[in-house]
């Protein structure tokens, strides 16, 4: 049994690491459902590993309803962690030990929650987790999961967090973001002096996935907000923090705000990356400020960042709308010369 499971493994690994190259999502299905009647007709229990594995191929490749009905089948406990009563079709032949309900097959299910946006799922999962049967959403209380799992592996981790977190954003409504910022502001800060017991602490991810779900709501100020809490708490903000700030600058009309944002990352020695520059050059383009835009490019050059099609076809639609079209002639040749 031990040798399945770990030939199962090494196939999921394989098959899955291949889909993200290819995106080939067909593959890893018809090997996770094959993997699940393997170990039925061996009457082996999964383990951890196997399971994560297994729900990990299917949400990889948009088959997250089977992660959570796998999730189900396995331990005959509410994916959305209610205290529903699960129909287990294959007469409990699909079995797990004890230490499989942990937080990487968990994760797993989160993960399957968070494709669909479904936060509330999420929020009784984590309750469970932490066996508040107590908590409720949309009228569903939460059933806890105490005693049903790995004891040791059993408590929700910042990773847990971070992706109800993102199933809340990810929704793209006002309660959504309403339940992100809930989730967002029970956990504390990071910091020497946090406690080992309660909600986990903050960390980048976090911080990022907060900034993100504000600007998708056009929130720029509130988006400025964690950023700036971000700085205070220690953690250095990473590309992805100001890449979604800038544009989130631009998008709310403060052009200069991302200007400035480019150059403190370059002054913290974040690196920009040609999108965080193509950003700000569209934005500059849209308003006539051509010379500005010029100069980012030379400045990504010199910074050996080589501008690609989409950063001169910015520049020339940019001298075309102020109806220079010797210039953007030139500065195609240019372009042309380089490639």
């Amino acid at each position: 049994q031990q040798m399945l499971l770990s030939r199962s493994r090494d196939l999921l690994r394989t098959y899955i690491a291949r889909s993200e190259e290819t995106r080939d999502i067909a593959a890893p299905v018809k090997v996770a459902d094959r993997v699940l009647e393997a170990v039925m007709e061996a009457s082996a229990p999964l383990d951890g590993r196997t399971l994560s594995l297994i729900m990990k191929a299917y949400n990889v490749c948009d088959k997250s309803e089977r992660a959570i009905t796998t999730f189900e089948e396995v331990f005959g406990l509410a994916g959305d962690g209610s205290d529903a009563t699960v129909e287990r079709e294959h007469d409990g032949k699909l079995v797990a030990d004890i230490s499989a309900l942990n937080v990487f097959t968990i994760s797993a299910l989160l993960g399957a929650h968070a494709a669909h946006g479904d936060y509330e799922a999420s929020l009784r999962v984590l309750a469970a987790m932490e066996g508040n049967s107590d908590y409720s959403v949309n009228g569903k209380k939460a059933r806890s999961w105490s005693g049903k799992g790995d004891p040791l592996n059993m408590l929700p981790d910042t990773r847990i967090y971070n992706i109800a977190l993102a199933s809340a954003a990810k929704r793209g409504t006002k309660d959504g973001l309403r339940a992100a910022v809930e989730i967002f502001e029970s956990m504390p800060n990071p910091s020497l002096n946090n406690p080992s017991f309660g909600k986990p602490a903050k960390n980048l991810v976090t911080f990022n996935t907060m900034i993100n779900a504000f600007a998708s709501a056009g929130q720029f100020e509130n988006a400025n907000d964690v950023f700036k809490a971000l700085k205070s708490s220690g953690i250095r903000p990473d590309r992805v923090s100001y890449t979604t700030l800038i544009k989130a600058s631009i998008n709310s009309g403060k052009l200069d705000n991302a200007i400035d944002l480019l150059d403190d990352m370059k002054w913290v020695g974040v690196q920009p990356d040609i999108v965080s520059y193509n950003n700000v050059i569209e934005a500059l383009c849209n308003v006539n400020r051509l010379y500005e835009a010029k100069d980012l490019v030379n400045e990504m050059e010199s910074a050996r960042i080589s501008p690609d099609s989409m950063t001169y076809g910015l520049l020339m639609k940019g001298l075309l709308k102020a109806s220079k079209p010797g210039p953007c002639l030139t500065f195609f040749e240019s372009a042309c010369a380089d490639e």
